[in-house]
């Protein structure tokens, strides 16, 4: 007899297990060109400056501070943040570290300002800055640095360091 003969359940199978494994090959090839199309453009580190600093606090052996941070986005997306945590120095002297966990976000290509709250001991900065304001002048020098968290998925937590001169009033 040479009739219709049955095929080997086995090649049948071969020929499934094929056919998916393409399936599976092509929607990861458009899942990944679909991914792609939504990733954001090259990260570029957004520029922080030390904007003012007031005092919330004096005792002998604790003064607290808020310190307000200038930051420049220039990514041409906003930049959410989550936390921040920094250390302060004026006048070479440590001035004190703090964080800021309350989220604001930096408009793409803008800028914004947030606090930091500060915690010192006894602060020697403090001693310098009184000095140069006996001795009639109006601006110190700082130093700020930290690590900033940002609330962007891929984007992990970036460091910041910055220095430069600050205005007294």
């Amino acid at each position: 007899m040479t009739g219709w003969q049955p095929q080997a359940p086995c090649d049948n199978r071969r020929a499934m297990t094929r056919r998916t494994m393409k399936l599976r090959r092509l929607r990861l090839c458009v899942f990944l060109v679909a991914l792609a199309g939504c990733a954001p453009k090259q990260f570029v580190q957004p520029e922080f400056s030390l904007a003012g600093i007031g005092i919330k606090s004096l005792t002998l052996f604790e003064q607290r501070f808020e310190v307000r941070m200038h930051v420049h986005n220039p990514n041409s997306y906003a930049l959410p943040v989550k936390s921040m945590e920094g250390s302060f120095e004026l006048e070479g002297e440590p001035l004190g570290t703090g964080t800021n966990n309350t989220p604001f976000t930096v408009p793409a290509m803008g800028d914004a300002e947030f606090t930091v709250d500060i915690v010192a001991n006894l602060a020697p900065s403090l001693i310098r800055v009184i000095d140069k304001l006996n001795r009639g002048e109006n601006t110190v020098s700082y130093h700020a640095k930290g690590t900033v968290t940002p609330s962007v998925p891929f984007v992990r937590p970036f460091p910041f360091d910055t220095t430069g001169t600050l205005q007294l009033r």
